[in-house]
């Protein structure tokens, strides 16, 4: 990867990179939909992610290069534009925020996570690029302001209402380990996860369908319906606050049965994301596992944002032995979580032959193991 970095750098450059830094994707295993509702949420940082590789320049010029979406290096200004791209959104954020931005650089930024799929691409992509320019100018900072300028930029292009895990994610990631975070009041603590006793997959469908969105935005106004309605009856700040016992005497009272399917996802999806953390502390799997499997029936029968694809999917990789199913990602697009035993070694040919000849789109399959939060690439 590191080879790649160079030569493109070198290619749009003319010069090789000085430094490189690496930001993991997130792999959100429990807590679907319940970080709005002041929920908790179970994930856990990947080794795949965004790679970044630069070098400094004594002109004051900023250049991005960016290999997935632009052709040519782009550089920023620091004027005000209307619409600004990404990268442009960025530096004008932390030029808002009173940062100085003199130091001229080169900058490579290699995103190698699917989109849309629930890897937090541009989460991701969004830490690594406020940091990266933090240090290129010799900026201290702290990790909480950080992460609220980039949930800032995140939630100013999104459909519906984000929590700060996604960048929490980023920034405090560890290998190895599961982020346990409460998003009440954005307290963390990690669990161990040990990836390297099995063999965990992502599958990207593909699927990209703007039909998402508005499915996603009709569930979350469900959700917000239905807490109003809990809020009149408990004296309590936010739907994960109901007891169970409190829940299941007030749903029979809750006439609409599409807010009560939503609302039974949430609260019972924030406690299979404690339960999912209390099982990691005790090495417990086949109860993580076994959570997972429920967390994606009720993706399916309660918070009902499954497509044909998913479903597909999850039906043949559990005949072919899988441990776990689970979707990911619900905007534009889906993806699917799969866990296998450490020594089962499958074959997905004929699933993906079948899966491209009846779905008219490529599936493709990534395996996956543990990564550390943003960090610098040593040793280069």
């Amino acid at each position: 990867m590191i080879e790649n970095m160079q030569t493109t750098h070198q290619t749009m450059y003319q010069t090789l990179p000085t430094d490189y830094y690496f930001s993991p994707g997130r792999l959100n295993m429990l807590g679907a939909h319940t970080s709005i509702s002041g929920g908790f949420t179970l994930s856990a940082t990947t080794n795949i992610g965004v790679y970044f590789a630069f070098n400094l320049r004594d002109d004051g010029v900023m250049k991005v290069f960016h290999k997935q979406t632009f052709d040519q290096p782009l550089e920023l200004t620091k004027k005000t534009e209307e619409n600004p791209h990404h990268f442009q959104a960025v530096l004008s954020k932390l030029l808002y925020e009173g940062y100085t931005l003199n130091q001229g650089f080169n900058l490579t930024i290699d995103n190698q996570l699917p989109v849309h799929i629930g890897l937090s691409s541009k989460t991701t992509t969004t830490i690594g690029l406020i940091r990266v320019l933090l240090l290129i100018n010799d900026h201290a900072y702290k990790s909480e302001k950080l992460i609220k300028f980039a949930h800032q930029i995140k939630q100013s292009s999104a459909i519906t209402p984000t929590s700060y895990g996604q960048q929490m994610n980023a920034l405090y990631g560890k290998k190895n380990h599961a982020l346990f975070i409460s998003n009440k009041n954005y307290n963390y603590e990690y669990a161990p996860l040990q990836f390297f006793n099995y063999r965990w997959y992502i599958f990207n469908t593909n699927y990209q369908e703007s039909s998402l969105e508005l499915k996603l935005k009709s569930r979350y106004n469900d959700i917000k319906e239905g807490t109003k309605f809990i809020f009149r009856k408990r004296p309590i700040n936010d739907l994960c606050d109901v007891e169970f016992n409190d829940f299941n005497r007030l749903k029979h009272e809750i006439k609409d049965q599409n807010i009560l399917k939503r609302l039974e996802h949430v609260v019972f999806e924030n406690d299979r994301a404690l339960q999912g953390y209390k099982a990691l502390q005790k090495h417990q799997y086949s109860i993580l596992f076994e959570l997972l499997n429920h967390s994606q029936e009720s993706l399916t029968q309660l918070f009902e944002i499954n497509i044909p694809e998913i479903a597909f999917l999850v039906d043949r990789l559990n005949t072919m032995g899988a441990l776990a199913t689970r979707m990911t990602g619900t905007t534009k697009s889906a993806g699917l979580l799969t866990v296998f035993d450490k020594d089962a070694n499958p074959s997905f040919d004929a699933l993906t032959e079948y899966y491209e000849k009846r779905f008219k789109r490529n599936l493709e399959i990534i395996e996956i193991s543990s990564g550390d939060g943003f960090h610098k690439i040593k040793n280069v």
